[in-house]
């Protein structure tokens, strides 16, 4: 009989300024665990309308994947989450190339957190960033540490100002 059992999928999807989406989750090999946080990014070219040189082509178009952090034997990656800010004065472009053509958008900050398991009772929230429309991430920081189990990571991002506030469920016994 074939193993019908699935891995737990806690994918999420944000969009961004100028026509940009953001795909977070993990990918593993179920025998090791070993696993890996990405990002895909997307771009929607708009070229449903009539007019368009390019009308009838998929207006969604995959630009590209970065593996934000990796897990290795006993190190269990999962729980991600993604938020992406507006544009900001003194932020970057980003330029793709979609469907033969070039495009610029204006770069927002995208964060991405996910949870670290370290053994059967110990998890670590972990955070990175991008400033270049997920192209590269920072190094990932540890935002919590305990010999409980953290996990169910989101992030909110102040409209007014682009303050971060990362929240997380602590279990108080495993």
């Amino acid at each position: 009989a074939a193993d019908v059992r699935r891995p737990e999928r806690r994918a999420t999807v944000r969009a961004g300024a100028g026509g940009l989406f953001y795909y977070s989750g993990i990918a593993f090999n179920r025998g090791t665990n070993n696993g890996a946080v990405f990002v895909s990014t997307f771009f929607d070219s708009n070229v449903k309308e009539n007019g368009s040189a390019l009308a009838g082509k998929d207006a969604i178009q995959f630009t590209g994947t970065t593996v934000v952090d990796t897990g290795t034997s006993g190190q269990f990656l999962d729980k991600t989450w993604i938020a992406v800010d507006i544009p900001r004065a003194g932020g970057g472009m980003c330029t793709f190339n979609v469907l033969g053509q070039t495009q610029s958008v204006p770069a927002g900050n995208v964060y991405v957190v996910w949870s670290r398991f370290t053994g059967s009772q110990s998890t670590k929230i972990m955070f990175s960033r991008s400033l270049d429309c997920g192209k590269t991430w920072s190094n990932p920081t540890k935002l919590s540490e305990s010999s409980s189990i953290n996990q169910g990571t989101n992030v909110a991002i102040d409209p007014t100002n682009g303050k971060i506030y990362v929240v997380w469920r602590q279990f108080a016994t495993s």
